[in-house]
C-alpha cells in the first residue's frame, strides 16, 4: 500500500484533529499536578471573578443569546434547552466566582457552581437526546415567545435564589477549606460530569451524520467542561496549583464555545442568512431540510413510480389542483391532472426509459394543458426528472401554474398588432406633420430669441429644456450649460421657496398661472411677473422684468401715503392747538392769582407739560405742511462744524466722530435751525444705533445732478446741490422696515424713548427746502443718510456751472465699461462715446478680463463694477493687475463706501459711487488719464 503523506493532510480537516489534542494533554497535566493540592500558593480575591466573566459567562451569554433568537426563528427544542444550559451554567460561574470573597465564599462558590452546571447538564443532555429523535420544532410563533420569556428569566432567577440560600447557609456544606467537597458535592459534581460527557458523545454522533463542523467544535468544548468536572472532584484546596490546572478547560472550553460561535457567523455570511438561521441549519437533517424545501415552494412538487402512482403531494400541488395530499397520494397521477391527450406521450417516455434508460423528453420543461379536480382545464409549464431505485424507476414532476403568463403574452401579442399597425398609421401623420413642425419650430426660435424678457421651458420633472439669450444675459449661464440640467443643479437655493411651490402647482393643475418673484444677481435685486404656461411634455415660461415699473409703484404709493397722512397730522395738530391755547393762557393767570409754593409747583408742571405737547404739535405740523421759517443763504460747512463740537461734547467717548468738508462748497438757501435740527436728529439716530461704540461720518460736498440721475430719482431734478451725508457703523435698519423709517410716529425704540417724528420732520424739512433724502443701510454694517440740498447761484457758482457744461472731452482712448446693469452701462457708453472716448464692453468680471487680454494694448482705463456675477469686480481687478500691473483702474460702487474699500485701494487709482454725474465720470476718466 503506498503512502502519501502530502495527499493525506490534503484531503483530511487536520485541525479537528490537532483541535482534539488539548484533552488528552489536560489530562495527563491534571495528573502530574494532583500531589501539589496539599497548600495554597496564589488566590488573589479578584482573578477568579475576572476568569469566570470573561471566559464561562460573556461567552455562554453569547451562546445563549444566540439559541433563543434560532429557537424563535426555527422553533427547534433542542436549542431552546442548549441555550437555557449556558445560561444556567454561565449565570452560576458568574455569581459563584464573584461572592467567593464574601464570608464562607468558597462553599457559597463551589455550591453555586456545581448546581448550576448540573443544571446546564441536564439541559444539554435533554437537547442532545431530542435532536437525535427528531422531535417536530414548535410550529406556534407566540408559543416559542411565551416558552422563552418564562425559561430564560426563570433560570436566572433560580441561580439568584440558590447563591442567596447558599450566603444564608440555608443549603448544605458543598466545600470545607483543608478538608475538601462533601459527599453531597461529589454526587452533584460527578452527575454533572457524566451527563456532559453523554452529551459530548451524543453530539459527536450528530456531527458524523450531519458533517456539520459547528457541532464538532461544540462536542469538544463540552467534553473540556466535563474533564474539568472530573478533575475537580480531586480538589482540597483552593488557590493551590492543582486547582488552577483544573480550571484551565473550563476556560479553554469556553474558547472553544466561542470559535463555534464565529463558524456560525461565517457560514450565515457565505450562505446570505442570519447567525440564528445557521445554527438552526446545523441541528437539522438532511431529510428534514429537503422536506422544508418542498414544502415552502411555490411550484407543485409531485413524485410517482413506474405505475404512475403519487408518492409525494407537496402543499402547492394541494393549492393549483385541489386535491388534498391524503386524496392524492397513491392515486393514479393521469387520473387526477393528465389530459388524455397527453397520458399516452408520458408513459411512452416512461416505458422507453424503463427499457433503453434513454427518453427524449425526461429532463426538458414541457408546456402542456393540466386539469384541476373541477374539471377546469388550465396551462402549465411540466418538467420531470428520473432517478433509479431498487424497486424500479422514480420520477419528480416540477409544475408550474404558467395561467397568469399565458394571458400576458396573448395580452402582448395582440397589444403588439395593434402597436404595428398604430405605428403604420402615425408614422405617415408624423412624416407630414414634421415638415410643418420644422418650419413652426424655427419661426418659434427665431420669435423667443428676439424678446427682451426671459423665456425658458422646462420638463416635468423641472429640467430646462429650452434657455434664450435674453436668460443668458441676465444670469450668465449659457444655454448650453443650462438645458438638460435640473432647476436645482442652477439655483439651488429655490429649494423651499414660493418659486418651486408655484412650477410644482403649474404642473398638477396644468393650468396657465401668474407670479411675482424676487432675483437677487449680485448686489442689484429684480423683480419678475412670471408666466407659466403647460405644455404635453412639462411646461414654458416668459418672465418680464417688473423692476422699474415696482420701484415707480413704491414710490408713488408712499408719496401717497406720506401726502395723506401730512394731512391728517395737520389737521390733528390745528385742532390741538385750539386745545391748547386756552389750557396755556389760562395757565399765566392761575400762576398770577395761586402764588404759594404748593400751587406754583404744580402749575409750572402743568406749564412744562403744555409746552411740551406745543413743541410736539410744532413738529407735527412741520412734518405735515414741512414749516416755511426764514430762508437765508448758508454755508453748510459752519452747520456740520457746530454740530460736531455739540456732538463731541455730549455723545459717548466710544463714539469716533469724523468730518469731511469739500472746500469751496456751494452756498445753500435755507432756515439755519430747522436744518440745523435735520442733522442732529441724523447724529442722534446714528449714536442710537452704535451703543457699544462706533464710528460716526460727517460729510459735504458739492454734486450736479444731471438728467440721467434725475431719470433714476423722481425726487431730484437738474441742478447743482450740497450733499450733507451722515453715516454710522451701527446695527443697520432692516429692508423689511427700511420704507416706513419716514412715517409719523414709525420708531423702533423703546417706549418712552422716542416719538417717531425725527425722521419724518427731517423730511418734510428738507423736501420743503426743495431737497430730498437718500438713504443705504446694511444689517449689522451701519447706515448712510445723504440729504440733497439745492445749491443758490451766487457769482462764483455761475462760473463753475458755466465750467461744468465744459466738461472734460476725451481723444479717442480706449475705455474698458465692466458693468451688469443695462441701464447704467447704457447711459455710461452714450455719455462716454459723446465726449469723444471709444469703449469697450463687458457685462461680468470674467467677460472683462477676458476683453481686456485680447485688448491690452489698446485700453487706456478700465472702469470696474465692484459687484457682479461669475467674477466680481474684486477678483477681476487682481487678475487683470497681474496681466499688466501698470493698467489705470476705477472702482465703481453704489452700496459701499470709500471706507469699505480699503482692501481695493492699493490696486486701483480712483473710485466712482453710484449713482454718478456725467460730469462726475468724465472728471474722473480724465484725472486718473491725466496721471503719469
Amino acid at each position: 500500500m503506498n503512502f502519501n503523506p502530502g495527499s493525506w493532510l490534503k484531503n483530511t480537516d487536520l485541525y479537528k484533529y490537532l483541535a482534539a489534542i488539548p484533552i488528552p494533554v489536560f489530562i495527563i497535566l491534571i495528573t502530574a499536578l494532583t500531589p501539589f493540592d496539599n497548600r495554597a500558593v496564589f488566590e488573589a480575591p479578584w482573578l477568579l471573578p475576572i476568569l469566570n466573566t470573561v471566559f464561562i459567562f460573556a461567552i455562554y451569554l453569547v451562546v445563549a443569546y444566540i439559541s433563543a433568537k434560532s429557537y424563535l426563528s426555527s422553533g427547534s427544542l433542542s436549542i431552546f434547552l442548549l441555550g437555557c444550559g449556558m445560561l444556567a451554567f454561565g449565570s452560576a460561574a458568574l455569581l459563584g466566582g464573584w461572592l467567593i470573597s464574601a464570608p464562607g465564599g468558597i462553599n457559597v462558590n463551589v455550591t453555586v457552581v456545581n448546581i448550576g452546571a448540573l443544571s446546564g447538564s441536564i439541559f444539554h443532555l435533554t437537547g442532545a437526546m431530542l435532536t437525535s429523535m427528531r422531535v417536530n420544532p414548535e410550529l406556534n410563533s407566540k408559543r416559542r415567545k411565551r416558552n422563552l420569556t418564562l425559561a430564560y428569566p426563570g433560570v436566572l432567577i433560580l441561580v439568584i435564589l440558590l447563591a442567596i440560600a447558599s450566603l444564608q447557609g440555608i443549603t448544605p456544606p458543598f466545600f470545607i477549606q483543608g478538608t475538601g467537597p462533601t459527599l453531597l458535592r461529589q454526587v452533584v459534581l460527578g452527575t454533572a460530569a457524566v451527563l456532559f460527557v453523554i452529551s459530548a458523545f451524543l453530539f459527536i454522533r450528530l456531527y458524523s451524520n450531519l458533517k456539520k463542523i459547528y457541532l464538532y467544535w461544540y462536542s469538544l468544548a463540552l467534553m473540556l467542561v466535563a474533564i474539568n468536572l472530573f478533575a475537580a472532584f480531586l480538589v482540597r484546596t483552593v488557590g493551590s496549583p492543582f486547582s488552577w490546572a483544573v480550571r484551565l478547560p473550563l476556560y479553554l472550553g469556553g474558547i472553544y464555545f466561542l470559535n463555534a460561535i464565529f463558524i456560525a457567523r461565517r457560514t450565515a455570511r457565505t450562505r446570505g442568512t442570519s447567525i440564528e438561521e445557521a445554527v438552526a441549519n446545523f441541528f437539522r437533517e438532511p431529510e428534514e431540510n429537503f422536506r422544508i424545501l418542498v414544502e415552502t415552494a411555490n411550484d407543485a412538487i409531485v413524485s410517482f413510480d413506474n405505475e404512475s402512482r403519487v408518492l409525494l403531494w407537496n402543499s402547492a400541488a394541494e393549492k393549483i389542483f385541489g386535491y388534498n395530499r391524503s386524496e392524492a397520494v397513491g392515486s393514479i397521477l393521469g387520473d387526477l391532472i393528465i389530459p388524455d391527450s397527453y397520458d399516452g406521450t408520458i408513459k411512452k417516455e416512461m416505458e422507453n426509459l424503463t427499457v433503453t434508460g434513454k427518453s427524449t423528453q425526461i429532463g426538458k420543461p414541457i408546456e402542456m394543458e393540466t386539469k384541476k379536480k373541477d374539471g377546469k382545464v388550465f396551462p402549465v409549464e411540466f418538467s420531470i426528472s428520473a432517478r433509479k431505485t431498487s424497486d424500479g424507476w422514480m420520477y419528480t414532476s416540477i409544475i408550474r401554474d404558467i395561467t397568469e403568463r399565458k394571458r400576458a403574452e396573448e395580452a402582448l401579442r395582440k397589444a403588439h398588432d395593434e402597436l404595428e399597425l398604430r405605428v403604420q398609421e402615425r408614422t405617415a401623420e408624423l412624416e407630414k406633420a414634421n415638415k410643418a413642425l420644422l418650419e413652426s419650430e424655427a419661426s418659434y426660435r427665431e420669435l423667443t430669441e428676439s424678446i427682451d424678457d426671459l423665456f425658458y421651458a422646462m420638463d416635468r420633472e423641472l429640467r430646462y429644456t429650452y434657455w434664450n439669450k435674453a436668460s443668458e444675459a441676465l444670469t450668465g449661464i449659457l444655454a448650453k450649460d443650462a438645458i438638460g440640467k435640473s432647476l436645482y443643479e442652477l439655483f439651488p437655493d429655490i429649494k423651499g421657496t414660493k418659486v418651486e411651490q408655484f412650477y410644482i402647482e403649474v404642473l398638477k393643475t396644468q393650468q396657465p398661472a401668474r407670479f411675482e418673484s424676487e432675483y437677487q444677481l449680485g448686489d442689484r435685486k429684480f423683480i419678475f411677473e412670471i408666466n407659466a404656461y403647460p405644455t404635453k411634455t412639462g411646461f414654458s415660461v416668459i418672465a418680464k422684468n417688473i423692476t422699474e415699473k415696482k420701484m415707480f409703484e413704491a414710490h408713488w404709493l408712499r408719496a401717497q401715503r406720506m401726502e395723506s397722512i401730512g394731512i391728517l397730522a395737520g389737521g390733528m395738530a390745528h385742532n390741538l392747538n385750539n386745545m391748547l391755547t386756552p389750557m396755556m393762557m389760562s395757565l399765566q393767570i392761575l400762576k398770577g392769582k395761586f402764588t404759594d409754593e404748593h400751587s406754583q409747583k404744580l402749575l409750572n408742571i402743568l406749564e412744562n407739560n403744555s409746552q411740551r405737547s406745543a413743541d410736539l404739535i410744532k413738529q407735527v405740523l412741520s412734518f405735515s405742511r414741512g414749516v416755511e421759517g426764514q430762508r437765508t443763504p448758508l454755508q453748510a460747512k459752519h452747520l456740520i462744524s457746530e454740530i460736531e463740537k455739540i456732538a463731541k461734547e455730549i455723545f459717548p467717548r466710544n463714539i469716533e466722530i469724523r468730518t469731511d468738508i469739500q472746500k469751496d462748497l456751494f452756498t445753500i438757501s435755507g432756515d439755519a435751525t430747522q436744518l440745523h435740527q435735520v442733522i442732529i436728529n441724523l447724529c442722534v439716530n446714528a449714536r442710537d444705533a452704535m451703543p457699544d461704540g462706533g464710528i460716526l461720518s460727517i460729510s459735504a460736498e458739492n454734486c450736479f445732478i444731471d438728467e440721467n440721475y434725475a431719470q433714476m430719482h423722481t425726487e431730484a431734478k437738474v441742478g447743482s446741490y450740497v450733499t450733507i451725508a451722515v453715516s454710522d457703523t451701527g446695527t443697520g435698519i432692516p429692508p423689511k422696515i427700511l420704507d416706513r423709517i419716514f412715517e409719523p410716529f414709525f420708531t423702533t425704540k423703546e417706549f418712552g424713548k422716542g416719538t417717531g417724528l425725527g425722521l419724518s420732520t427731517a423730511f418734510a424739512i428738507v423736501k420743503s427746502h426743495g431737497g430730498f433724502i437718500n438713504v443705504n443701510s446694511e444689517v449689522g454694517k451701519g447706515t448712510t443718510f445723504r440729504v440733497y440740498l439745492p445749491s443758490i447761484k451766487t457769482e462764483l457758482q455761475n462760473v463753475e456751472e458755466q465750467q461744468q457744461l465744459e466738461l472734460p472731452v476725451g481723444n479717442g482712448e480706449l475705455v474698458l465699461v465692466a458693468e451688469d446693469d443695462d441701464s447704467v452701462r447704457e447711459v455710461t457708453i452714450s455719455t462716454l462715446q459723446k465726449y469723444g472716448y471709444n469703449v469697450l464692453i463687458a457685462n461680468d468680471g470674467a467677460q472683462a478680463v477676458a476683453e481686456y487680454a485680447q485688448n491690452r494694448d489698446k485700453t487706456k482705463v478700465i472702469l470696474m463694477d465692484m459687484m457682479m456675477p461669475v467674477m466680481d469686480g474684486h477678483a477681476s481687478i487682481r487678475a487683470i493687475r497681474k496681466i499688466n500691473p501698470g493698467v489705470k483702474i476705477i472702482a465703481v460702487s453704489g452700496s459701499a463706501e470709500k471706507e469699505k474699500l480699503k482692501n481695493v485701494a492699493d490696486h486701483t487709482d480712483a473710485f466712482l459711487p453710484k449713482p454718478y454725474t456725467a460730469e462726475k465720470l468724465l472728471e474722473t476718466i480724465h484725472e486718473v488719464l491725466s496721471i503719469k
